[in-house]
């Protein structure tokens, strides 16, 4: 799913199109997806309550498509959602039924992708968007420095990942 962000009145807020499809291809299978381990999940999730409360997960009980190397990233933006989502709350008597939802946190062409919608601030979206494009820079498996790399599916992968899923091929 990607997201548009649109500025109305200072504020920022995120427009999806379409829900995203898997790639699962042949040639793909050797890199399959990585997913967030339930206790990081339980972390954020407990860090960021006013956030998340409402939240369901998109696939079965998937809630943070991405590895465990984004933990940071994800919290990071979690956590800055959450200040926003705690200021839409005291605004609440002036402005009813303005809340800030999460609709897919995922990996997609070896970037991380933190859809919401609701209205945010200029400098909680500029701040997003940079721990986003740093996600590029950082091995999605385990946070190292890292690089976009693949063909036909781009993954962030650091020197030691990519020499592992060589191997792993061979």
């Amino acid at each position: 799913m990607v997201a548009y962000f649109a500025q109305h009145g200072g504020e920022h807020h995120a427009l999806y199109d379409a829900p995203p499809t898997r790639i699962t291809s042949s040639l793909d299978t050797h890199l399959a997806r990585p997913m967030m381990k339930k206790e990081l999940e339980a972390t954020i999730l407990a860090a960021c309550p006013t956030l998340y409360r409402h939240d369901r997960p998109r696939f079965r009980d998937l809630r943070f498509e991405c590895g465990d190397g984004w933990y940071e990233l994800v919290l990071a933006i979690s956590r800055l959602l959450e200040a926003e989502a705690q200021r839409l709350q005291q605004l609440q008597q002036l402005r009813p039924r303005k809340r800030i939802r999460v609709g897919v946190v995922k990996e997609e062409l070896g970037r991380l992708v933190f859809g919401y919608e609701g209205h945010v601030t200029d400098e909680a979206y500029t701040a997003i968007e940079a721990l986003e494009v740093r996600s590029t820079l950082a091995c999605d498996l385990c946070g190292r420095p890292g690089e976009r790399r693949g063909g036909s599916w781009l993954t962030v992968r650091c020197d030691a990942h990519v020499e592992h899923e060589r191997r792993t091929l061979l």
